[in-house]
Order: structure tokens, then C-alpha cells, then sequence
């Protein structure tokens, strides 16, 4: 985690806290002796500086701008390739890289039940509304779930503020700790797409067997 924003005043932070979540930007407060600090994950470092330095609203605290351009990220210490740096390179998406990541995946699945459509009702028929409705069903359904998988899986921390307002005591999280969450959420990601294929092609099937 880097420090990205301090202030001597809690509540500043913990509205700036709300302001990234709102952008979905994970981020952390930490209370020192002096100061409240913000702290960020290394692979957003950058982009939450941009979002602070482009705010309207003038902050009595101070950016804390790394001086050192980073050269790489942490994706960058694991092997190519190995399940560590793709969790890592999971972690590294931003939001619309998400949504070009659902949007090729629901087509893929849709191009399948156009394919279908095609076979079902010939060329000429294909695009006409039942037609056009057995490929943009089953590609905004896909969307929909693919998007509801992904966002939960990589704004883990954002989605479990919920838990943590039922936890009585909550303990610092380690790195190791971190690490470990962010791998089981990667692994939730992969295997929920797994099930929304199975179901896609059970669909195809059972339309094809009819």
C-alpha cells in the first residue's frame, strides 16, 4: 500500500475515503500520532493521484506525489504467466477494461446462439425481431451476470465495507492476508464464468435438441 493523501482532519479523509469508493477506488485510513493518511494499492497508485489532483473541491491536506516514476508493477515480481501474476494482472484492470472484458465475453457466447438463429430461421429471417432476440437475450443476460461476477471479484474491499459494519473488532489485515483474499477472489471470478458458460451451452443444447 502507498500513502497517496494526508490531513490533520479525519473527517477530510474519510470524505475523500467515499469519494473514490464512489469511483471505484480502494482505499484505506490509516491514524497516525499526527495524521489521518489514505492509503492505496501500488497498481491504482497512479490513477487515484489523477482523480485527487482533478478534484474541484480544494483539500486542506497534502497529495503525496511519488517522485519516482514507477517502471513496473507488482504484477511484475511473479513469473510470467503463473497464477500470481494473473491474479495480479486481474487486480491491475480498471473499470472499463472490466466492461471490454464482459463485453467480448458475452459476445462470444451470443455469437454462438446467433450462429444458432442463423441454422433455426435462414439468413433472412435471422434479423428479424425473434431472431435478433436469440442472440441479444442470451449477450445482455451473459453481460449482466459476467459484470455481476467480475465487479464483486475485483472491488473486493469495496463490496466487504457491508461485512465489516457487522464485525465488533476488526484486525489489520497483513500482506499475506491480502494476498490471499485477492486469490480467492480471482478464483471466484474464473470459476462463476465457468457456470455461466455451462449454462449457456446447456441452453444451446436443449434448443438445438428441440
Amino acid at each position: 500500500m502507498k500513502k497517496v493523501f494526508e490531513s490533520k482532519y479525519g473527517t477530510e479523509v474519510e470524505e475523500l475515503k467515499k469519494h473514490l469508493e464512489d469511483k471505484c477506488f480502494e482505499s484505506q485510513i490509516h491514524e497516525t500520532f499526527e495524521n489521518f493518511e489514505l492509503l492505496v494499492d501500488e497498481n491504482i497508485y497512479d490513477e487515484v493521484l489523477t482523480e485527487i489532483k482533478g478534484m474541484k473541491k480544494k483539500l486542506s491536506g497534502s497529495v503525496i506525489a511519488d517522485k519516482k516514476p514507477v517502471t513496473e508493477n507488482r504484477s511484475n515480481q511473479y513469473e510470467k504467466g503463473s497464477f500470481d501474476y494473473l491474479v495480479e494482472e486481474f487486480f491491475h484492470l480498471s473499470f472499463p477494461k472490466l466492461l471490454l472484458l464482459s463485453l467480448i465475453y458475452s459476445l462470444v457466447i451470443g455469437i454462438g446462439f446467433a450462429i444458432y438463429a442463423v441454422c433455426k430461421f435462414c439468413v433472412e429471417k435471422t434479423f428479424s425481431a425473434k431472431g435478433l432476440l436469440l442472440f441479444a437475450f442470451p449477450f445482455c443476460m451473459t453481460m449482466i451476470l459476467s459484470l455481476f461476477v467480475l465487479l464483486p471479484a475485483r472491488y473486493y474491499s469495496v463490496f466487504s465495507i457491508v461485512d465489516e459494519i457487522f464485525t465488533i473488532c476488526s484486525t489489520k489485515r497483513d500482506d499475506d492476508s491480502e494476498e490471499r483474499q485477492k486469490s480467492f477472489a480471482f478464483i471466484k471470478a474464473i470459476i462463476g464464468h465457468i457456470l455461466i458458460l455451462c449454462g449457456a451451452i446447456y441452453i444451446f443444447c436443449d434448443a438445438l435438441a428441440q
